[in-house]
């Protein structure tokens, strides 16, 4: 119905929290601070359980950590992970060959799952052992799947991820628009009105620094090859900030009305954005020429070595700064469901054991643990009875690489499947990510981001306190009206649509290189070409579909 989800953002609707830094301070003894309820501690031997999962790595050293340890003992699972790529887990799939648990994202898998008896039925096994599971604010998950990814026969088959109110950043996580701070400010620290200006600015870095300290070529942009995706292409710059929440690589819903994007045909979506201003920067020469023939990993490399000037994923490297642009859009605090799936598989060991597992993964407490580490050694109550991190958990933070992850807190293994968001309230009244508090905002800032504040209140005579402030003030737009359940619904199309958009899809990922490196006065006519290509494929038929089932999910989610 179409108030299902205002009734659920009323059930879950809280209040910014508190953390701040401090050494470890009186804990509260007696009772679990996040369930109010006393802690486990049992001696019963764990069930060794292993996961499956496309979603994260293998890491041996997660197994050695106190979270591990403490999670072992709280959720009674001694639980393992099996990192597969998607061809080898469509291979399992195909074969029957799996394990106690599999985690994916679920547009993609979860109906095939389902469907091919892979993995098994969990509606009795909520009904029995879900305590968290039931819950009120779980509801829209469980719309959402019945809604497009059952087997067709009203069943659940799997829970999801990160179910809740986000929660703030010091920083925004979700824009294109960082550099390196100390070399922005060597050219002014120029202001921002679109990303054309952000072009400009990082050609002027390359100007000043055409080489790192080994004589190596820096470039304002680098692109990297994903099979059959086009992310790496408008991701690292355009998608979040210039206000797109994608669903697949071709369709997204619009931070400013919550209206389709089908990128094909939107001339002002992700991919028409990123073949005009990567053009630009071609025929600018700050484009690096391996980018369509390099790897993430090469593009990784080429970032440690001070190479590339814009990187979507340096929100925690030192020494960068997310630049503030008018008009782009952050999405900070926003009610919003994750995109993966864990199941049980049909060969499950033992089956209570995993659904145990799992209502433990949808509890505040358990998520405060994966998030934020163990009371006494990673965080404890202040004399104020607040919740902070501990100094030593900041500085490790702080530090990152190895040293952050030899903590265990916020490994990727467990919140990748963790399904209470960071934002959502524990029974102690705070959230269950400590970094997702306001004091901590100023407590987390490292040195550099410290000048970033003192830069830009010197520069607008406003005493800012973290870094989304300076970016909220200098135009930067709240996208936490976003509606995640239209965005999460769009499902799987019927088989006559999904040959079409493959087909698209092949002619968008190939047409990049010509759009990208076409003169500048026969970009239009690439374009045209492209467009063309599109219209023979059967873009008009596949954008009709998809038009009419955004239509169907707003009836359904929007007033």
């Amino acid at each position: 119905m179409k108030k299902v989800l205002a009734i659920i953002l009323a059930a879950l609707m809280i209040l910014s929290v508190v953390a701040c830094s401090t050494d470890k301070g009186e804990s509260k003894p007696s009772v679990d601070a996040t369930t109010g309820t006393d802690p486990k501690g049992t001696d019963e031997k764990p069930v060794e359980l292993n996961i499956i999962t496309t979603l994260a790595g293998d890491n041996e050293k997660f197994y050695d950590t106190n979270v591990y340890k403490e999670f072992t003992k709280q959720s009674g699972v001694k639980l393992t992970s099996t990192y597969v790529d998607q061809t080898k887990f469509d291979l399992l799939i195909a074969g029957g060959d799996t394990t106690d648990l599999i985690a994916c994202y679920h547009a993609e898998n979860y109906k095939n799952l389902a469907s091919g008896g892979l993995v098994l039925r969990l509606n009795d096994l909520i009904d029995k052992y879900g305590n968290n599971l039931k819950k009120p604010e779980k509801d829209i998950m469980w719309t959402l799947l019945k809604d497009k990814y059952d087997n067709d026969d009203g069943s659940v088959y799997g829970v999801v991820n990160s179910i809740g109110m986000q929660g703030g950043n010091a920083r925004a996580t979700n824009l294109g628009t960082y550099t390196i701070w100390e070399y922005y400010k060597e050219i002014g620290a120029p202001e921002l009105n679109d990303f054309g200006d952000f072009v400009d600015a990082l050609e002027k870095i390359v100007k000043l620094h055409p080489t790192n300290a080994e004589g190596q070529p820096i470039y304002a942009f680098s692109l990297y090859n994903v099979e059959n995706q086009l992310y790496p292409f408008y991701g690292p710059l355009i998608n979040y900030g210039a206000g797109f929440r994608t669903y697949n690589a071709y369709i997204a819903t619009k931070f400013s009305d919550n209206s389709l994007c089908y990128m094909f045909l939107d001339d002002e979506g992700p991919y028409w954005m990123a073949a005009k201003y990567m053009n630009d920067a071609y025929n600018r020469g700050i484009l690096d020429p391996d980018s369509f023939i390099q790897t993430r990993a090469d593009f990784d490399t080429k970032v440690d070595n001070g190479q590339v000037l814009s990187n979507y994923y340096a929100a925690s490297r030192e020494g960068w700064e997310i630049i503030p642009m008018k008009g782009t859009w952050m999405q900070e605090n926003l009610f919003d469901i994750g995109g993966n799936c864990v199941c049980i598989a049909s060969t499950c060991k033992d089956k209570v054991a995993a659904i145990k597992l799992l209502d433990y993964l949808h509890s505040p407490e358990g998520c405060r643990l994966i998030y934020s580490g163990i009371q006494g050694e990673h965080w404890d109550y202040n004399d104020k009875g607040e919740p902070c991190f501990t100094e030593e958990t900041i500085a490790h933070m702080k530090a990152g690489g190895d040293e952050w992850l030899a903590t265990g807190v916020d490994e990727y293994m467990l919140y990748s499947i963790a399904g209470v968001a960071r934002g959502v309230k524990c029974a102690d009244g705070y959230a269950t990510a400590l970094e997702r508090t306001k004091p901590f905002f100023t407590a987390g800032l490292n040195e550099n981001g410290k000048d970033f504040i003192k830069f830009y209140s010197d520069r607008d005579g406003v005493d800012y306190l973290y870094p989304n402030e300076v970016l909220y003030a200098r135009g930067v737009k709240d996208g936490s009206n976003l509606n995640a359940a239209i965005t999460k619904s769009y499902g799987t199309p019927p088989d006559d649509i999904a040959r079409i958009d493959a087909a698209l899809l092949e002619i968008a990922i190939n047409s990049v290189p010509n759009l990208v490196m076409a003169a500048p006065a026969d970009f239009e006519d690439v374009k045209a070409k492209v467009l063309a290509d599109f219209k023979s494929a059967g873009v008009q038929k596949s954008y009709e579909y998809w038009q009419s089932r955004w239509k169907e999910l707003a009836d359904k989610f929007m007033d």
